[in-house]
């Protein structure tokens, strides 16, 4: 079930959450109407929960999407393939995503 805001128009900037399901496919779980365009040189973000399926070198996938990992990413805790992870990243000038934050969730699940 997508829950859509229902200001939501053909034409509209939207800001999406999902997931990919068992098959890889994304599935929207939420979808909210944007006031502003994003602009060029505008700070765009994605926000991802899955596991980590590869890290070879600052080369990480997680849900099939590969990004960067920097000396300025904040990794809270240790992470190894296979841990449940949200990840926030943005795009660099050449368009490959960088990692902001890697937050391991199965770890900080166990702590509650």
């Amino acid at each position: 079930y997508t829950d859509v805001e229902k200001t939501v128009i053909k034409g509209s900037y939207v800001k999406v959450e999902a997931h990919r399901d068992a098959d890889g496919n994304w599935v929207a779980e939420e979808i909210d109407r944007k006031r502003k365009p994003w602009r060029a040189g505008s700070k765009m973000e994605i926000k991802l929960k899955g596991s980590i399926e590869s890290m070879v070198g600052n080369t990480w996938t997680v849900a099939g999407v590969e990004f960067e990992v920097t000396p300025y990413t904040s990794i809270e805790d240790s992470v190894s393939v296979g841990d449940r992870v949200k990840v926030e990243a943005a795009p660099d000038e050449s368009g490959k995503l960088v990692a902001e934050e890697v937050d391991s969730k199965e770890k900080r699940h166990d702590d509650d």
